[in-house]
Formats: C-alpha cells, sequence, structure tokens
C-alpha cells in the first residue's frame, strides 16, 4: 500500500495511524490466507469467504478480488442461475450458513464485491437470486422462520449500490415497518426478529439475546441497530427521503446511551462491530454530525486495532468460539477489514 503519513501529536492522528496499521496487517493475512487460484483457505466449510471481494475491493486490491470471483465462479460455487451449489461440512455452522438466511447474507456480500470489482453480470445474476429469496414484506427469513434485520439491511444496502431500487424499497419498508413496532427503544432494547409483517417480542427460550440487544448487558448482538442505522442514513442520502433520518437519530442513542464498557471494553465480544461502518458512512454523508460522532469514531479506530490477533487476522466473539478457526478468521478478517476502512475515510474527513 505504500509508505503511509505518520501522525503523532493529536489522538485524530493516532487513531488513523493505529487503523491504518490494523488495515495493513489484515490485507497482508488475506493475501496469505488465499492460494494461487483464488481459494481462501476452507471455503469449502462455510460461506464466510463470499464478502472476500468486496473487503480486498475496498483497499484497492482488485487483481486479487478478482481471482476470488474467478475461483468461485469456475469451482462449481453456484448453480448456472447464481444460488449457491453447496452445502459445506455437515456440522452446525455450516447447516446455518447454508441456510435461506446464510445465502441472502452471503449472497449480498457476494453481489456487492463483485460489482465494486466491475463484473456487473456476475452482480446482477446475484442480485436475481437475492431477490426470489425476499418475502412479501420485504424481510429475508431465517431458519426459524423469523426474518432478520441484519440480514435485510445488508441486502438493501448492497441494492443500493447495484441500483436495484425496488428491492432497496422493499427493505426500507420492511425495516421501517419493524422500527414502528419497537417497544422498548427508550429502555436501550432492539428486537431484530420480523414475522410476515409483525415484529416478534414473544423469544425463543435460550435464545433472547439472537432476536433483542439489550444494550445495558453484555454480550449482546448491538451490530443489529448499527447495521439498520448504517442502511437508513445510506438510504436517506441516496434517495432523498429524509424520514429515514429520524430513525437513524433513535438507533444512534441506542449507542451512545447504552453501556459502552460492555459494548466497546470486554475481550470476550466483537459484536459492536459495525457502528464503526456506521459511523463511517454517517461522518462522510452528514458533516453536520462530524462533532458528535468524532470521539466516538476515534474509539472505534483504536477498538479494530485492539481487538485484532497477533497473526493480522480478526476473530469471532470468544464467548462464542474460545478460538477462532482459518475460516471463521477469513469470515471475521473480511468483514473488519472493509469496516476499519469505513472508520479511515470518516476520520479523513476531519
Amino acid at each position: 500500500m505504500g509508505a503511509q503519513t505518520v501522525y503523532t501529536k493529536d489522538p485524530l492522528g493516532l487513531a488513523l495511524d493505529r487503523a491504518k496499521a490494523a488495515r495493513e496487517r489484515a490485507v497482508a493475512w488475506l493475501k496469505a490466507n488465499i492460494d494461487k487460484n483464488g481459494k481462501p483457505i476452507d471455503a469449502e466449510i462455510e460461506n464466510g469467504w463470499m464478502r472476500v471481494p468486496w473487503a480486498l475491493a475496498s483497499v484497492g486490491e482488485y487483481d486479487l478480488a478478482t481471482r476470488v470471483v474467478n475461483w468461485a465462479e469456475n469451482n462449481n460455487q453456484f448453480t448456472a442461475e447464481g444460488d449457491m451449489n453447496r452445502r459445506g461440512d455437515v456440522n452446525d455452522a455450516a447447516v446455518q450458513m447454508q441456510s435461506k438466511l446464510g445465502k441472502a447474507y452471503g449472497l449480498a456480500h457476494y453481489a456487492h464485491g463483485t460489482w465494486l470489482t466491475g463484473q456487473y453480470a456476475i452482480s446482477k445474476r446475484t442480485m436475481n437470486v437475492l431477490k426470489a429469496y425476499q418475502d412479501a414484506f420485504g424481510g429475508y427469513s431465517m431458519m426459524t422462520g423469523f426474518s432478520d434485520n441484519c440480514v435485510t439491511c445488508q441486502v438493501g444496502y448492497t441494492a443500493l449500490l447495484t441500483g436495484d431500487d425496488e428491492m432497496a424499497e422493499k427493505s426500507y419498508s420492511w425495516l421501517t415497518m419493524m422500527l414502528a413496532q419497537q417497544p422498548g427503544l427508550d429502555k436501550g432494547l432492539f428486537y431484530s426478529g420480523g414475522k410476515d409483517d409483525k415484529l416478534v417480542t414473544t423469544l425463543p427460550e435460550g435464545q433472547e439475546t439472537f432476536f433483542c440487544a439489550d444494550f445495558s448487558k453484555p454480550l449482546n448482538f448491538y451490530f443489529q441497530a448499527c447495521i439498520a442505522a448504517m442502511f437508513l442514513a445510506s438510504y436517506a442520502k441516496k434517495t432523498g427521503n429524509q424520514e429515514a433520518l429520524k430513525y437513524v437519530d433513535l438507533l444512534h442513542a441506542l449507542v451512545k446511551n447504552g453501556n459502552k464498557d460492555h459494548m466497546f471494553e470486554d475481550p470476550r465480544t466483537i459484536q459492536i462491530c459495525k457502528y464503526g461502518w456506521f459511523l463511517g458512512v454517517y461522518v462522510l454523508n452528514y458533516p453536520e454530525k462530524k462533532e458528535e460522532c468524532k470521539d466516538d469514531l476515534i474509539r472505534k479506530a483504536h477498538w479494530f486495532a485492539d481487538c485484532q490477533l497477533e497473526d493480522g487476522a480478526w476473530g469471532t466473539s470468544v464467548y462464542m468460539a474460545p478460538v477462532s478457526s482459518n475460516i471463521q478468521k477469513m469470515t471475521k478478517t473480511a468483514e473488519h477489514l472493509m469496516q476499519t476502512c469505513a472508520v479511515i475515510a470518516g476520520l479523513g474527513s476531519y
């Protein structure tokens, strides 16, 4: 990536230095774990590799991003129509990742990455598959039969990029329909599942934290509200629909008013990762918000650097997997790399 300007005198410069260093270490890890044919390590196990082209395109590594796509296209990873073509090993993680939830999430990442590398035919083919997975209300279903906030927002965000306006509009419609039913935003609660046109607030026993993030408690899925805010902020700027911004303010307040020790300082969890992505997008598109976001954006830069593993990869939350496997590292490194890039871009606007 070439030499970077070194800042040593101010908090903003230090945050930029650390984020850029983390970015370069992550790129080096990805390069070392993608073979000469473009196959990401252990890609046969799960589909978490599908964000890799997007991540690599974010740092200008277009040749390697294209090589990963070529490997996938030439090695039976997809059907002729563009759907996923294999299940991976028979274990819980693989089965989850090959459900409609996993398929839609991974396919959205693949569509995003192939669009960024200029492979528009592949991207549009993938978006056409995603259209078939979108339910009548605009959501994307999980194995449980619930629609999922994170997946729906990811598809909507990618649809903004690819110009699939109807898909983006349906994702927005589903999300705002669910947000209008939220019973506990003022109490720090965010419910993330839907059933048809209804928000699910009666939660499956033992799975409460999967379907309701409590921002006052540790080890919750804080990212759910963050990706919703990111999509809504992007949607409002792209479409001019300013109604979306009232929900952005509500969701941003969840994080700002939450227990930041649980979110940022607990070494067992990385579930606040998408907050950095949101902040980067937010300050770039709404410069009037820069001052109120500055401290958290700096904090997120340090957070990404601090939770990076010694080998340059990022892993999954240790309370879920004490030692990350290679494919888990591939999945999280691709994700956190593009999020770190968003943080760097946001910091660069000051």
